[in-house]
């Protein structure tokens, strides 16, 4: 008799620890769920940011386009400006606005001198005018 009700209570601490342990399983189970619901949130808090910070590093890249090789009006235009081909607006710009400071006509001291800045800053609005123009064409091209 004594050896069963030693089975017997044996057997109830054996459920009850049983009953025990699933209770703590579910309980980690459940933290778990909690865990990968918040570590999920913040990995996509981070792909946001990322994909942000990405567009932004492609707005702020300057644009610029590469010309046909084969168009030799264009090659000379950027000869004129003293540039490589492809260079940035910002480049064109700066490369324009100091050629031309040089060879204004109202500078010049004698009529000679005004006909040759007149020739020069012709030829460096017509070469800016070219470069621009190809610019703006290859924007409708590409739809930026």
């Amino acid at each position: 008799m004594q050896k069963n009700i030693e089975t017997k209570t044996s057997r109830k601490s054996y459920q009850q620890n049983m009953n025990e342990l699933n209770q703590i399983l579910e309980k980690i189970a459940k933290k778990r769920n909690e865990f990968n619901q918040k570590y999920d949130k913040i990995r996509e808090k981070a792909r946001e940011i990322s994909k942000r910070r990405q567009e932004r590093k492609q707005q702020s890249k300057p644009k610029t386009f590469s010309l046909p090789e084969d168009s030799q009006e264009v090659d000379r235009a950027y000869r004129i400006l003293g540039l490589s081909n492809p260079s940035t607006e910002k480049q064109i710009d700066l490369a324009y606005k100091k050629l031309i400071k040089g060879c204004h006509p109202d500078h010049a001291k004698t009529a000679q001198d005004k006909a040759d800045r007149e020739t020069k800053s012709k030829q460096i609005n017509g070469a800016r005018s070219t470069i621009m123009e190809h610019w703006n064409t290859l924007k409708m091209k590409q739809k930026i």
